[in-house]
């Protein structure tokens, strides 16, 4: 799924403007991601705009967006998650490796899968499924992250409250509490890089309680995040056509992500260009040093504040540390750029 996992934002005017849409569209069931769908998501360069612009017969511009990469995001029936992961996932319908999924690699999690319920009457995300150590590792959901109840139409409004626990041993403790409160607050035509669609706009406000304990340092960390995703699906193409991501700093929203769907939309098999690969680096969140496991080969390694702005950069190799403690408290974007690809990861850094 289209998540919020890296952060970006640079400068580009874009504009929204009113004019006469097509009729309001109604998105169910067959609307959602289907096991055997494939997408090819790029994150979009170039923002500056307030994402709460919406309303009814609204026309929404993204076709100046500039691409930075591409990943891919392929859904697959229950049945092929490895059978270790059956018996917590059974009444389940399907998984998909995303970058929401990949992001768990700060944890020492491998080949992460999401793992959804779709249904007549909702889409929901039931837990993850992983390896840890060679050994799976399932993450289930006691109260269910319900993405979408459906049928969604214009001026809907609902809430849901979700719950996530998962430990291992001598390792790590990690609880998350979410509350998500959706509203289709818009309805019209979106322009993106790609083409023009019919849509609904969703506007979803996440409050994440989040605590995290490590055993090997003996450190824990509680703290409390605000995202805020913008979207814009359309009849009959599953994930998000546009999706901007925002963290609530202060009160306001500021962007940090956006991405769209590219123009390998369900096309089973096809390259994907320029993927991007998780950065490992620990502790996340962090306070005084942050651990970065790069790969053995010299590459660009850049942080860039929630503002876009680039607020650290040099080349680097191989295990590097990096000093946060005198760096202002939020969320920053760590990108490592190399002969064989891209890495990315988004840090937090906190003061106990």
């Amino acid at each position: 799924m289209i998540a919020s996992v890296t952060r970006l934002c640079f400068p580009l005017l874009l504009v929204f403007v009113m004019a006469r849409a097509s009729a309001q569209v109604i998105l169910t069931q067959s609307d959602m991601p289907q096991e055997d769908d494939a997408y090819i998501l790029t994150f979009a360069a170039d923002f500056q705009t307030d994402p709460e612009l919406t309303g009814p017969g609204f026309f929404w511009d993204f076709s100046q967006l500039s691409p930075l990469f591409s990943v891919g995001d392929t859904f697959v029936g229950i049945g092929d998650l490895p059978s270790a992961f059956l018996l917590f996932f059974f009444t389940s319908d399907l998984a998909d490796q995303s970058p929401t999924s990949a992001a768990l690699e700060q944890f020492g999690l491998e080949g992460a899968y999401t793992v959804y319920t779709l249904t007549s009457s909702k889409f929901q995300i039931d837990g993850y499924a992983a390896e840890l150590l060679g050994l799976p590792f399932p993450m289930v959901y006691s109260q269910k992250d319900i993405l979408y109840k459906l049928p969604l139409q214009y001026g809907q409004m609902d809430s849901a409250d979700a719950a996530l626990t998962f430990s291992f041993p001598g390792l790590f403790y990690f609880s998350q509490k979410r509350h998500r409160v959706n509203h289709v607050d818009g309805w019209g035509t979106v322009t993106t890089p790609v083409g023009t669609f019919d849509c609904l706009r969703i506007k979803s406000v996440i409050t994440d309680q989040d605590s995290l304990y490590i055993d090997t340092l003996q450190y824990g960390s509680a703290f409390t995040l605000e995202t805020i995703e913008y979207k814009w699906l359309a009849p009959g193409m599953g994930l998000p056509v546009v999706q901007v991501n925002a963290q609530v700093v202060a009160g306001y929203p500021v962007v940090s992500q956006i991405i769209y769907q590219d123009t390998a939309f369900r096309t089973i098999g096809i390259a994907e260009p320029n993927v991007v690969n998780p950065l490992p680096l620990f502790p996340n969140p962090a306070t005084q040093w942050v651990r970065l496991d790069l790969p053995p080969l010299t590459g660009q390694l850049n942080v860039w504040d929630a503002a876009g702005r680039l607020h650290f950069s040099c080349q680097a190799s191989g295990r590097r540390w990096l000093h946060v403690a005198g760096w202002p408290v939020g969320l920053y974007l760590v990108t490592f750029v190399h002969e064989q690809g891209t890495m990315m990861q988004k840090l937090l850094i906190t003061r106990q």
